[in-house]
């Protein structure tokens, strides 16, 4: 069976128009409510719960951003040479 998108009427298949309302028909078969598409159900899920995921880890607030602040903020020794002047010794006559 086609089913109207407009109406939701019940068309013979292989209808090119609704029988009620007149409404052009897709070749395709219409999907009706619930018709079973777990599979992309699934995958919004997914990428909606690793997006939300990555988030929470790369915010400026997250973990990896505070690891990165924490070894910035620890001190860096740096060492400082100062130049002396040498004295040769006299040469003893």
């Amino acid at each position: 069976m086609n089913i109207c998108p407009r109406c939701k009427a019940e068309n013979k298949e292989g209808a090119t128009v609704c029988s009620a309302c007149g409404e052009a028909l897709s070749p395709l078969k219409t999907s009706t409510i619930g018709d079973g598409n777990i599979n992309l159900k699934l995958g919004i899920a997914l990428a909606l719960l690793v997006g939300g995921m990555a988030y929470m880890w790369f915010r400026p607030e997250g973990l990896v951003n505070q690891k990165v602040l924490q070894s910035m903020e620890t001190p860096v020794v740096t060492a400082s040479v100062t130049a002396t002047s040498v004295v040769s010794p006299t040469p003893a006559h």
